[in-house]
């Protein structure tokens, strides 16, 4: 963007791996970012062209192969359409976790250290320079309502 003007990369219902190159996209001009995402499985090759191959994931500690499998059974739970109470209860705790992972490769893929992801409010600016949160609006309107949050600090 041109000095002094201010850039947001919005994505609404950005399937599977479009989040992560939206992240990606983000990152790389320095721009704010809000990112609400829909279904977890589509597009995930999307994931490592966003992020390349040789990223290790610093929350589990994993290469990226165990990270992808643990990534992809989690999706799997948060794309359940259950109508019973425990699985909706499983389905967004699964959400969340997937969300908190992302900005934790977000903020791995800049610094290339390990950076605690916070999954209920933002967290301060990394040594990278951003400031990420997890938003959330009413589950009334929809079932993926988490909105992955970033600005340059």
């Amino acid at each position: 963007a041109p000095k002094g003007e201010q850039v947001l990369v919005l994505g609404l219902h950005a399937c599977g791996g479009l989040t992560d190159v939206i992240l990606e996209m983000a990152r790389r001009s320095r721009a704010a970012f809000l990112c609400c995402g829909c279904c977890f499985v589509k597009n995930q090759a999307l994931r490592s062209q966003a992020y390349g191959p040789d990223l290790q994931s610093t929350v589990l500690n994993d290469p990226t192969e165990e990270y992808e499998g643990v990534f992809m059974k989690l999706a799997q739970i948060g794309e359940l359409t259950d109508p019973h109470e425990e699985s909706q209860e499983q389905q967004r705790l699964a959400a969340h976790t997937l969300a908190a992972l992302r900005l934790e490769r977000f903020l791995n893929s800049q610094t290339q250290t390990p950076q605690p992801p916070n999954t209920v409010e933002t967290q301060p600016p990394s040594p990278g320079g951003w400031r990420v949160g997890i938003l959330s609006f009413d589950l009334a309107l929809s079932h993926r309502n988490l909105v992955l949050a970033g600005i340059p600090a």
